[in-house]
């Protein structure tokens, strides 16, 4: 997995170029390297991350591996197991409309993310952040790699809708939501895809990559 520096619309910014067995884990670290070594155009007008919140009151959606992260995380940090249920409940907001489904970070009256801390500038899960945060850099790039990237949040994010539903059904539980608006839960819309029953993101990109 190489990530390299290229000028795109004449600002400073990368592009991915995919080895036939990267996984998402390499693209990550790839692209964390990248930037911390290189100067580029930012959006934000800031020449770091560093104490830059400017994305953290964006819409964060979640994957089925950023949910197993979080949960594992926040467990050890809190000292408590967390299932999946209560997860989603005090930590997401689920938007339903049909059969579609959004699950997200949760988010503050202001729209900052339910794990920023706004007096010190610093996210309080840096550690284990959702895919979303850790490959989001408002750095310029090609279209490619951005396809790759939401590919990623897509296919992650229908499988863990799909965890959630076959949940409730198992357990018997009331479905939880934020706002939902003519609600078709039925998880045969949510076919299993090359995330199902993932608990990492050691994924090739070029399996990703067949579903588009």
């Amino acid at each position: 997995m190489e990530i390299i520096a290229k000028i795109i619309a004449n600002l400073r910014g990368y592009a991915l170029k995919i080895d036939p067995d990267a996984t998402v884990t390499d693209y990550l670290k790839a692209l964390e390297n990248l930037v911390e070594a290189g100067e580029y155009y930012r959006e934000a007008g800031t020449k770091s991350c560093l104490n830059c919140i400017k994305c953290c009151y964006e819409r964060i959606p979640l994957t089925n591996v950023d949910v197993i992260m979080l949960r594992r995380g926040l467990g050890e940090k809190n000292g408590q197991n967390i299932d999946l249920y209560h997860f989603l409940r005090d930590y997401t907001e689920i938007f339903i409309k049909g059969w579609e489904i959004d699950i997200i970070l949760k988010r503050n009256e202001n729209g900052a993310c339910v794990f920023l801390n706004e007096k010190d500038r610093k996210c309080e899960i840096y550690a284990f952040r959702p895919f979303v945060c850790r490959s989001f850099y408002c750095i310029p790039t090609t279209e490619e790699t951005e396809t790759i990237r939401m590919a990623v949040v897509n296919l992650g994010e229908d499988a863990l809708v799909r965890e959630y539903l076959l949940y409730l059904r198992e357990y018997g539980l009331t479905p939880y939501w934020t706002r939902a608006v003519k609600p078709k839960l039925n998880v045969n819309y949510y076919p299993k895809n090359i995330f199902w029953k993932k608990e990492n993101y050691e994924i090739r990109i070029k399996d990703i990559l067949q579903y588009l």
